[in-house]
């Protein structure tokens, strides 16, 4: 009688671990590699970054050759489409040059996720809503671009709080170091000049 239970219960767990054996072998092994990746280079600052703020952190610090190696390895638009939409290039932005007279107000905050996310606007004297800067957002990638663009000399405020209406709808920070030190880069090899307010 134990014998009959014992195959039962071995035929029992067979059907079960059969069932539950179906997974995607290629994601698995892709996901598997991803962070053998990650911890072979020790980008312990990646764990808790989503595969899309990865892709779009490391794209952004590709030289050209190696952007277009990775645009023959995956259809890097339809990848972006489809899975990480928040990193697609932002509409155009239609500023003129001469609405930056007055310098620049930069803003930056962490989204319910801890992705941080920055909007770079003309610097006014009215207060602006956060309505205002979520409809402006971009990532840091994006965010170089568009100091690029800047004209030389450009005076930007980052997080001048004072100026926002309604602060306490977003959670206003400044990223981490590194990005923090690429994006002063980025506005030093533009000639421009950042003040953060802390």
């Amino acid at each position: 009688m134990k014998k009959i239970k014992r195959v039962v219960l071995l035929s029992n767990l067979w059907f079960s671990t059969a069932a539950l054996a179906d997974c995607n072998l290629k994601v698995a092994t892709a996901a598997g590699q991803y962070l053998a990746a990650l911890e072979e280079g020790k980008l312990t600052k990646y764990q808790n970054n989503s595969v899309c703020e990865v892709l779009n952190y490391e794209f952004w610090n590709c030289t050209e050759k190696q952007k277009t190696k990775l645009k023959s390895a995956f259809n890097l638009r339809e990848v972006l489409g489809n899975y990480c939409q928040p990193h697609l290039p932002p509409p155009k932005n239609t500023l003129s040059n001469e609405q930056f007279m007055k310098g620049a107000d930069l803003y930056s905050w962490r989204d319910h996720s801890g992705y941080t996310w920055y909007a770079l606007l003309p610097g006014t004297n009215r207060t602006k809503n956060t309505k205002e800067l979520t409809e402006n957002k971009v990532s840091p990638g994006y965010l170089k671009q568009e100091l690029k663009n800047l004209p030389s000399k450009t005076e930007i405020t980052w997080n001048n709080l004072v100026s926002i209406d309604d602060k306490s709808d977003l959670e206003f920070s400044i990223p981490d170091d590194k990005t923090l030190r690429d994006i002063l880069k980025s506005a030093e090899q533009g000639n421009l000049k950042i003040t953060v307010v802390k």
